[in-house]
């Protein structure tokens, strides 16, 4: 090329690279880029340095680690040398990862940076200006509505929730957004639009049943089915390669159900005290809903990169773990659910029996003289006894005997007060006293004259 004698035009290179996505874009180097592509940054300076170039660039795609499968003296060239570099690649990275070792993110020749505090945005400009308005925006809100503190909120691997949501189908999403917003349809809520609910917790009784108790109900078998669900989560810890103190640190952590700093229960001189530091500063709830602090990520990245296991990334880890805590919570959610709404027997909910019975204990302590002499049998001994044994349909029957018999008791009482004279009834309207037809009197056929001949 240095030979003046030699037109540099008409000199072709070829160029191999085992990613296709940069071979296209190599070969359109006049083509613009589509905003939302990825690796903008460094496909745009490829462009620019081939277009600066005086020769013509030909790139060409080689299938990667094709050692895998084929001997490396049987293959091609370009083969091993993509192989070679390969290597190389993971060598001098591994060693930066360690060693602390980068580049600093602006490339030479570089026209335009756009960067959001200090940060470059290396693909779509958009996304990256709403991602971070976005953060803007959930940070306040979040710590408006009590859910995670201002300070707290950058202590949280928030890149890994979107990963999470994606894997489950559209009705859980939904589920997991009322869930965090507080409009998962607890009987704090539901009592304040429905009269007839009331607002304690349908397993244990406590007053006050918000979403923070659906976690922390200790009725039972509530309780025997948390349990359960921990011991899972630290089975799923273990067999991922999580140190079992972690291990063990997290599931005593979630045992005491919010009652105890993670703090409190780290040994003093444990590596995992900055770590239940975090935690604690995150909060239990935030916890079960899948938010993990960075912290634990920092931690388990470390030493997962020991392992050198392609198939179980940082990544991978997170997204399984805070898919556990989420199904985890659901699981509580959904067995909470069934005290509600099944339906045992007679086609009623056992709140719905529960409802009736409480009427039922309410109208027997009625006086039987408040009821008509011919239904006074409603209130008998013998007749509670047979009343307390039978089913819900029969007692909702005799509520409406009851029910039926006041009203006629007070409609007997009411006509008692009614004086009758000639075909009128005395009533007082406004003050005064007044004559007016009475039913009797209205229903009284006229006289009408026989017709001739009858």
């Amino acid at each position: 090329m240095a030979n003046p004698q030699v037109d540099a035009a008409t000199v072709k290179i070829r160029l191999y690279c085992d990613n296709k996505g940069v071979v296209a874009h190599g070969n359109k180097v006049d083509e613009v880029l589509k905003s939302e592509q990825v690796q903008a940054d460094l496909i745009r300076l490829m462009k620019t340095y081939s277009r600066l170039i005086p020769v013509q660039l030909q790139w060409i795609h080689v299938h990667g680690h094709s050692d895998d499968t084929t001997p490396f003296h049987k293959l091609s060239l370009a083969q091993q040398l993509n192989v070679r570099c390969d290597a190389l690649a993971r060598k001098y990275l591994l060693r930066a990862i360690q060693q602390h070792l980068f580049i600093h993110p602006s490339f030479p020749d570089e026209d335009i940076i756009l960067s959001i505090k200090t940060e470059k945005i290396r693909s779509s400009t958009r996304k990256a200006i709403y991602k971070n308005w976005g953060t803007q925006l959930a940070r306040d809100l979040f710590d408006k509505r009590n859910k995670v503190p201002r300070d707290s909120f950058d202590l949280i691997y928030w890149e890994i929730i979107p990963k999470v949501m994606n894997e489950f189908p559209k009705t859980f999403q939904d589920w997991v957004t009322r869930h965090i917003s507080d409009f998962n349809g607890c009987n704090r809520y539901l009592s304040r639009w429905k009269p007839t609910v009331k607002n304690v917790c349908p397993s244990c009784g406590v007053a006050n049943e918000d979403t923070k108790h659906i976690t922390r109900c200790k009725d039972t078998s509530r309780t025997a089915l948390f349990m359960e669900g921990i011991e899972e989560i630290r089975s799923w810890l273990v067999t991922n390669h999580t140190p079992p103190h972690l291990a063990s640190l997290i599931h005593s952590y979630l045992s005491h159900r919010g009652d105890a700093s993670m703090e409190s229960l780290t040994p003093l001189h444990s590596p995992y005290l900055t770590l239940a530091q975090a935690q604690d500063l995150i909060g239990f709830d935030n916890l079960l809903v899948g938010r993990l602090p960075k912290l634990l990520i920092t931690t388990m990245k470390s030493k997962l990169a020991l392992l050198n296991q392609r198939t179980l990334t940082i990544d991978r880890w997170a997204k399984d773990l805070s898919r556990h805590l989420l199904l985890f919570t659901h699981r509580q959610w959904t067995y909470r659910n069934s005290t509600v709404h099944y339906k045992p027997s007679e086609g009623k909910t056992v709140a719905e029996h529960t409802m009736v019975d409480e009427q039922v204990r309410s109208l027997l302590q009625l006086s039987p003289i408040l009821l008509p002499p011919q239904h006074r049998y409603l209130l008998t001994e013998e007749n509670r006894t047979t009343l307390l044994q039978g089913t819900t349909s029969a007692k909702q029957f005799w509520i409406a005997d009851i029910q039926s018999a006041l009203a006629e008791a007070a409609l007997s009482r009411r006509m008692k007060r009614i004086k009758y004279k000639r075909g009128t009834v005395r009533i007082r309207r406004n003050g005064r006293s007044i004559n007016v037809s009475s039913l009797l009197s209205g229903l009284t056929p006229p006289a009408v004259e026989k017709e001739k001949g009858l």
